[in-house]
């Protein structure tokens, strides 16, 4: 049985519409999800933005196909945090995990915050936190 609320970060998202290792699984949690809470740090969908223009660059997806999954990504539903509150869990846990990047640890900071599972596809993140984070899943 699902926890009440769910905390997602793009790879998943990403996984879920546009495929890859582990969207069977992607799309079978998602279907388990149903009347779950759906959460994420706001910059989730800077990400799948970000994610979807780099495929229309390298001429794997169309302009038309990129804006067709971003508007699915905007219908699911996903409730987003923009919180300032966030960004000392987040800078702690970047350091203390040595993530290549801040944004990772904003997911992990809201996971924790919130007390929730958070879901990836990303095998080097979930690598890196597991221990320190054990609500992370993965695929």
């Amino acid at each position: 049985m699902p926890s009440s609320v769910v905390c997602v970060d793009a790879s998943f998202i990403l996984r879920l519409l546009i495929g890859g290792p582990g969207e069977e699984k992607a799309a079978e949690v998602w279907k388990e999800w149903e009347g779950t809470q759906i959460i994420a740090p706001g910059l989730i969908f800077y990400e799948i933005g970000n994610a979807l223009h780099r495929l229309v660059l390298h001429g794997t997806l169309s302009p038309k196909g990129a804006e067709e999954f971003m508007n699915t990504a905007l219908n699911l539903g996903i409730k987003t945090y923009h919180e300032d509150w966030l960004f000392p869990t987040a800078m702690q846990l970047a350091r203390k995990l040595k993530l290549p990047a801040l944004y990772y640890a904003y997911y992990l900071a809201l996971a924790q915050a919130t007390n929730t599972e958070l879901w990836t596809a990303d095998l080097k993140l979930y690598k890196k936190a597991r221990k320190a984070v054990p609500l992370i899943k993965t695929l």
